[in-house]
């Protein structure tokens, strides 16, 4: 999944090519993140997930994230990125996979 950060929004852009605002995981499975970011240093957080990771522009970042529990989490930008920095947040959604 290519996840792709820009002041002060994320997308998220799947295999099959549909880019959307969540983020959907598969419970119990490996999935390879493409971190980007447009303009500056962003920090992809999961708190339920205990993982963080700071984005650099100009630069993809592969990541990885195995979640084991079926629910919905928020995804946080950890790095000061401008005036509503805080307000950067999108849902990751981990269902079957199934679902």
């Amino acid at each position: 999944v290519v996840v792709m950060a820009r002041q002060w929004e994320w997308s998220f852009q799947y295999p099959n090519g549909v880019i959307t605002e969540e983020l959907h995981l598969p419970v119990n499975a490996a999935t390879k993140l493409r971190l980007n970011s447009q303009d500056v240093i962003h920090g992809f957080y999961v708190p339920a997930f205990r993982v963080k990771q700071d984005i650099f522009p100009a630069r993809e970042i592969v990541f990885e994230v195995s979640p084991t529990r079926i629910g919905q989490y928020r995804l946080q930008d950890s790095q000061f990125s401008g005036e509503f920095f805080a307000l950067m947040e999108a849902p990751v959604i981990v269902e079957s996979e199934a679902d």
